[in-house]
């Protein structure tokens, strides 16, 4: 397995460093995109919840969330990735997917990463948001 980084300089010019090579992992997970219907993307953004809240350390509660707040966080994010990943009724003019890692054996999610496609405006140096991009 190989690893690399992006590293932005002072002046802002990105340069890479050169692939490193890593350990290889013991399990090897299938890596599958997401379809956009609910069932799965509930489970994502369950996934998500545990990851990023429940084990962040910047909640107020020691870390420690309810069952109320895990379904409420939930609730938000999979609203979120529906309208980033899920299937729409016309055609998305910039593509996004949301691609899930599992371990074969047990079925049970090890990573998610959601990639969007998106518009730059360069006069500006600034990312257009989706709406604004799906506009022009």
């Amino acid at each position: 397995a190989l690893s690399f980084s992006i590293q932005r300089s002072i002046d802002g010019v990105l340069s890479t460093r050169l692939p490193q090579p890593v350990a290889a992992a013991s399990i090897a997970f299938e890596i599958t995109s997401v379809r956009g219907d609910d069932a799965s993307l509930d489970r994502a953004a369950r996934f998500f919840v545990e990851g990023f809240w429940a084990a962040s350390t910047t909640t107020d509660t020691g870390g420690a969330l309810t069952d109320r707040d895990r379904d409420q966080l939930a609730a938000l994010q999979r609203d979120d990735m529906i309208a980033r990943y899920g299937e729409t009724v016309g055609a998305r003019r910039l593509r996004s997917s949301l691609f899930v890692a599992e371990d074969p054996s047990s079925g049970a999610i090890a990573g998610c990463v959601g990639v969007e496609m998106a518009l730059v405006d360069p006069s500006r140096g600034r990312v257009l948001s989706r709406a604004q991009s799906e506009k022009l």
